[in-house]
């Protein structure tokens, strides 16, 4: 499935306290990758964990050359952790993937069979009905204002977003909250990359409760807002 010439994969595994889950989601993420691309490089990025994921990434690292491990002493939040990744990236493509999985193989691999038809191939999820009620006012509020702010029409911005590399390491990515991609999609837009959206399902059961309330949370993702907005409108060019 491969599409000729130089095709490799970065994959930003961010995983907080995932021992649980961490060897599943890569297994999964390294197979479909491994379909879909010559090559692939996994960066899992350990982010401050207090459980065993570290030393499970490790041991994980040891049977493939491919894989690498980073350790954050304390935790960066998704998009720190994301970012930490996205700089030491080498691949042609580079999506994230988390630690604790939540989406099927399959669902995956529609989304990297696209690669190339768009600078940005941006998934959005059919059955965000599934989760509770706040969940989905959150992601709906959020997914309209960062619309409105910026003059887009992307259905949603959280996903497993397949970027192209250099298009990512080529601009400032500042936020270090929920919202490093829905970040990365506006100024990558703003500057004239196209972009594809394809509809998959999550696999929700075992998302847990949101951390998205947390004081930590709402304070990043209010900084996104205000230094996104500074840096596509209020900078001189």
């Amino acid at each position: 499935m491969t599409s000729g010439g130089s095709d490799i994969l970065s994959i930003v595994m961010p995983a907080h306290n995932e021992e649980a889950f961490l060897g599943e989601a890569v297994k999964e993420a390294t197979a479909a990758a491994s379909r879909h691309f010559e090559g692939y490089e996994l960066i899992i990025v350990d982010d401050g964990s207090t459980d065993e994921t570290g030393a499970v990434a490790e041991r994980i690292a040891e049977a493939n050359a491919r894989i690498r491990v980073l350790h954050n002493e304390i935790p960066k939040s998704l998009g720190g952790a994301f970012k930490d990744g996205v700089a030491v990236a080498a691949g042609d493509y580079l999506t994230v993937f988390h630690g604790k999985g939540a989406i099927a193989a399959e669902e995956i691999e529609r989304v990297w069979a696209l690669k190339g038809q768009a600078d940005i191939i941006v998934p959005y999820d059919v059955n965000l009905y599934q989760r509770p009620l706040c969940r989905r006012v959150l992601s709906k509020t959020f997914t309209r204002l960062v619309n409105t702010l910026f003059g887009l029409r992307v259905r949603y911005y959280n996903h497993f977003v397949l970027f192209r590399r250099k298009d990512l390491q080529a601009i400032r990515l500042r936020t270090d909250s929920y919202a490093f991609q829905a970040e990365a999609i506006v100024k990558l837009l703003k500057a004239g990359r196209s972009y594809r959206e394809i509809d998959v399902r999550d696999i929700h059961s075992i998302g847990g409760p949101t951390k998205a309330f947390r004081w930590r949370n709402v304070w990043g993702v209010a900084r996104f807002f205000a230094t996104t907005l500074w840096d596509v409108y209020g900078r001189k060019p």
